[in-house]
């Protein structure tokens, strides 16, 4: 019988293919098989196939198992809780996912777990989805320190907008890059690995801007949101990939959970700071 590794390496699969497939056929079916599954760790991808693949079936496939998330969250906060839990645990048993793999009871309490999470990671979804699911989910709060708060100014005077967004860009873009590799580390981990210590990160300087170049709303506002990004991997890293590697410290798997999520929200605000550059021109 097929364990939780094998389960977890068909969902890898399935993001494979929806991302990288040649054909349509096949990505869309691994976007509505991705969201039978019901793993969050696929909501990524799916957001990234919804924004960004050239097909129109996909993306509407994509839209769907979004969706499905979506319920399953509504789904166990409401009053058949138990008849939700009921019918994940016949997935994980039975087999009745589309008559896909069947996982023992071993891997049961991992696999809820990430169902369970799922509710936490359709908060990032308001920011990518249409508008008949943008709002249904409350804002995120703005509580972080502004960039302009930061004391140091740049070397020779202020930069000009143009060159401060390009920069902005780079940094996300390079967080990018690590959060996806922090991201797969940590999914190792969960489907039954270890993490590889040998793996090297950059390390990122909070963004500081002159008052000069804070002046304008938006470049501000873009640079508040950088930073709070940095702030996320950085403690995602920390963590478990710094607190094992470099102090000896040890994790259980359930703890790689909400770090996930952190991560998938991090790679989320990404893609929002990615839109806002855009938008201003970069």
């Amino acid at each position: 019988m097929p364990d939780l590794d094998t389960f977890m390496a068909e969902v890898n699969a399935k993001i494979k293919q929806l991302l990288n497939a040649p054909d349509v056929a096949t990505r869309k079916q691994a976007a509505e098989w991705l969201g039978e599954a019901g793993e969050p760790t696929a909501i990524t991808a799916l957001v990234q196939a919804y924004k960004n693949d050239s097909d129109a079936g996909v993306k509407q496939a994509a839209a769907y198992s979004l969706g499905m998330f979506r319920k399953l969250e509504e789904a166990l906060n409401g009053p058949d809780a138990d008849k939700v839990q009921k019918l994940i645990e016949d997935i994980v048993y039975k087999g009745k996912m589309g008559r896909k793999a069947r996982i023992p009871q071993k891997g049961m309490v991992k696999l809820l777990l990430g169902l369970l999470l799922s509710a936490l990671l359709t908060g990032a979804l308001a920011f990518l989805l249409p508008d008949m699911i943008r709002g249904m989910i409350p804002a995120s709060g703005s509580d972080a320190v502004p960039a302009s708060n930061q004391s140091a100014q740049p070397a020779g005077g202020d930069r000009d907008r143009t060159t401060v967004l390009a920069d902005l860009r780079g940094i996300a873009t390079r967080l990018g890059t690590e959060s996806t590799k922090l991201r797969t580390q940590y999914q190792g981990v969960l489907a039954g690995g270890t993490l590889n210590c040998a793996e090297a990160f950059e390390a990122f300087n909070p963004v500081s801007l002159s008052a000069g170049e804070a002046a304008s709303a938006d470049v501000s506002g873009i640079a508040q949101q950088v930073n709070e990004a940095i702030t996320a991997f950085a403690q995602s890293k920390a963590s478990a990939f710094d607190a094992v590697c470099q102090n000896g410290e040890t994790r259980s798997p359930a703890e790689y959970g909400p770090l996930m999520v952190g991560l998938n929200t991090l790679n989320t605000s990404l893609t929002a700071i990615n839109d806002a550059l855009t938008a201003a021109g970069v």
